[in-house]
């Protein structure tokens, strides 16, 4: 035994009535007895040797949890690892579908806006974005323009004056970016057309008017 304390550097020292401790630990010991005591007791201590079993076993008793507590933990690290990418590959999956349904759902919005718009079909060299011909505008501006009688100012003035407000979009944007003025409504119209009605057009329907012939066996309203 002396052999055992030596060993492990357990010095014992000689006790006395007053001082009954004889080494470090048993003073440790000591100390945390006597503070257990003193929170469960009554302050006149008359009852500390009826308590002073159930102190005794109570730092015997929370080690013992304490190593069931540790020995119930996974100190397996092999198995903790696995469990561990277990769980981060479940957390994956979960973004994976996350992401899935995401798209599913863009892809529904972008098919039902898609359906709602309505498809437009431009030719080459269409610089309007009306769906009306230039000349057509011209005569329904006309007509508007034929309701407005103010005393004493030309028609053709009223027609230069208010033209700007009747057009939208690429005509519109063309008319204010014209870096000359007009002075007349005639040079106003005559450029009008001459940008948004194409020369190739005119040229076309002035051969297809030029080719009209009178058959030998009809009349001319016939036509």
């Amino acid at each position: 035994m002396s052999t055992l304390l030596e060993k492990y550097g357990v010095v014992h020292r000689v006790a006395t009535a007053y001082h009954p401790q004889i080494n470090e630990q048993a003073n440790v010991f000591n100390r945390e007895i006597e503070c257990i005591l003193q929170k469960v007791a009554h302050p006149n201590r008359k009852d500390w040797s009826q308590l002073l079993e159930d102190v005794c076993h109570l730092l015997v008793e929370i080690e013992h949890h304490a190593y069931w507590t540790v020995k119930r933990c996974n100190l397996a690290f092999d198995q903790v690892g696995k469990e561990r990418k277990l769980q981060l590959q479940e957390l994956e999956e979960l973004h994976l579908e996350a992401y899935e349904n995401s798209k599913i759902y863009k892809l529904k919005v972008k098919c039902f806006h898609d359906n709602m718009i309505l498809r437009k079909k431009f030719k080459v060299d269409q610089k309007m974005l009306e769906v009306k011909t230039p000349h057509k505008h011209l005569k329904e501006f006309h007509v508007v323009c034929s309701t407005m009688r103010p005393h004493g100012i030309p028609k053709d003035y009223i027609k230069m004056k208010t033209f700007p407000f009747s057009l939208v979009g690429a005509a519109k944007d063309w008319l204010y970016l014209q870096p000359v003025l007009f002075n007349t409504w005639g040079d106003m119209k005559r450029i009008f057309l001459e940008k948004f009605f194409l020369a190739s057009r005119t040229t076309a329907i002035k051969k297809e008017i030029c080719g009209i012939r009178q058959h030998t066996s009809e009349t001319l309203y016939e036509h």
